[in-house]
């Protein structure tokens, strides 16, 4: 496998891209760009759906690839693009003619690039489960901390109590 074999072209030349009707379906593995009050998001529909909104492009590839590899790529590119390209707070759907990609022709690559972005999503997950445990173990045990403070203070406001009674009797 050759990473290193990609070459820059526009994402015209692989896709085309229209703006999204209304409540338009979308099917399987779908690529859509939002236009409207953007910041380049772009989403992967896993599993066709209506769409209700037309703020989003579809991107629709002309060639057999692996559409994830190709949400991958595209969002790769979306922070400088929009650095470039947009204008306020929209995307102008032709200037997306303009974005340009990293784009491996060989299947087994994009194959293995999707798999290898999977294995490092998982890892992510798991480790925001495991900061969202030390979370949860942290407020618990500070819960416990501040109710031994509360223990504590008790202990000293009623030594304090006695020692006045004390004073007082004698």
């Amino acid at each position: 496998m050759d990473f290193s074999n990609y070459k820059r072209i526009k994402l015209i030349d692989i896709a085309d891209i229209r703006r999204l009707k209304k409540n338009e379906t979308v099917e399987d593995n779908t690529i859509l760009l939002q236009l409207s009050a953007s910041r380049g998001q772009v989403d992967f529909i896993e599993k066709g759906q209506i769409i209700n909104t037309t703020k989003y492009a579809i991107i629709i590839p002309k060639i057999k690839l692996n559409p994830r590899y190709l949400y991958l790529i595209i969002c790769r590119e979306m922070e400088e693009f929009c650095q470039v390209y947009q204008t306020g707070i929209n995307i102008q759907l032709d200037e997306l003619d303009n974005l340009k990609i990293d784009y491996h022709e060989d299947i087994k690559v994009q194959d293995i690039i999707v798999a290898y972005d999977s294995l490092y999503q998982e890892e992510i997950k798991r480790e925001e489960a495991a900061v969202e445990s030390l979370k949860i173990f942290k407020k618990s045990l500070l819960t416990k901390l501040f109710i031994w403070e509360e223990v504590v203070l008790c202990w000293s406001r009623m030594i304090s109590y006695i020692w006045e009674l004390d004073s007082l009797l004698w």
